[in-house]
């Protein structure tokens, strides 16, 4: 009869084994959603040495970064909580493999605040994590309010996408917390809305449902989409060009601007309906390769329970 802590960890193990098995096939085989044509996607890796990788979540407070951190890493490393002021103030990090990379994940606080002098002190917190992994990954969290993403966010992204200049190869899009029953076009809409206000091509976007935090099947599957979208980054090196540049005092003008690129694109939805439809597509056929794929894995593991429920250790 098997010992049960062995058995775990034989099953540990070979699910860590099958979702790496499970990002190549989708490598060879499948669409994946990067604005990136499909041919040229590919599994990337830092090199081996003594440095880690970064894995840099972006965003203004109340996006959800350290809950997706936490997801990731499989444990409540990183204080979050739902309420109306920051909870992150101070940037901070943890260990997170993937596949055959270790990351540095860092939690790091968001950028508008209401006072010039926060804003100052969390711009001083994102140099902090470029400065310790330059070499990195950037995961940009929006926030939405009834599938509408919020102005501050833009904002943000903007201002620090200038003082940084990311390459689109290590950028990731996250839209987080959303309503799994939202407009049919919804994420066509999106992209081709980000595409326009940020001024920016071959984008990734990652779509994150809101999901029961005690559903630990819910869990995997969005850390599992993470996670791909990941693997199929290329880490790349930032160095800050210049100061990230934003005044409070300047923020109800900025806010104004980005209100109405929203509404002028809002106004020529229906002269970009074909635009529209093609990457609604894509992402439509990205989902259903990825739940066919993670219920195959689930599929795979049930049936190695099964074989191993009666196996003898010797």
């Amino acid at each position: 009869m098997c010992q049960s802590s062995i058995h775990s960890e034989l099953v540990i193990h070979l699910f860590c084994f099958l979702f790496f098995c499970f990002c190549l096939t989708k490598l060879r085989g499948s669409v994946l959603y990067c604005r990136n044509p499909v041919s040229s996607c590919k599994i990337n890796y830092c090199e081996p040495n003594n440095s880690k990788c970064g894995l840099i979540l972006l965003g203004n407070s109340g996006a959800g970064k350290s809950f997706i951190a936490n997801i990731l890493l499989g444990e409540d490393r990183f204080q979050h909580a739902y309420r109306p002021t920051a909870v992150t103030r101070k940037t901070d990090s943890a260990e997170l493999t993937i596949g055959d990379t270790t990351y540095a994940i860092f939690d790091i606080p968001g950028l508008i605040e209401a006072k010039q002098e926060q804003i100052d002190l969390n711009k001083t917190e994102i140099e902090k994590a470029f400065q310790q992994r330059p070499l990195s990954i950037i995961l940009f969290v929006f926030r939405s309010c009834g599938g509408r993403i919020l102005d501050e966010d833009l904002i943000a992204f903007r201002a620090i996408n200038e003082a940084y200049q990311f390459n689109l190869t290590s950028l990731i899009f996250v839209l987080n917390n959303l309503d799994p029953k939202r407009d049919s076009e919804y994420e066509g809409q999106t992209t081709a809305l980000l595409q326009e206000i940020l001024e920016l091509k071959q984008i990734k976007l990652c779509f994150l449902d809101h999901i029961d935090v005690r559903d630990n099947e819910a869990r995997e599957n969005y850390r599992n989409e993470l996670a791909l979208f990941i693997l199929y980054c290329t880490p790349n090196t930032h160095t800050k060009r210049h100061q990230i540049k934003l005044h409070a005092d300047n923020m109800k003008q900025l806010k104004q601007k980005m209100k109405q690129m929203q509404l002028d694109f809002q106004e020529q939805i229906a002269l970009r309906q074909q635009e529209i439809k093609e990457l609604q597509i894509e992402y439509n056929t990205y989902k259903k390769s990825i739940e066919t794929e993670i219920n195959n894995l689930k599929q795979k593991l049930a049936q190695y329970e099964k074989q191993k429920s009666n196996c003898i250790i010797l």
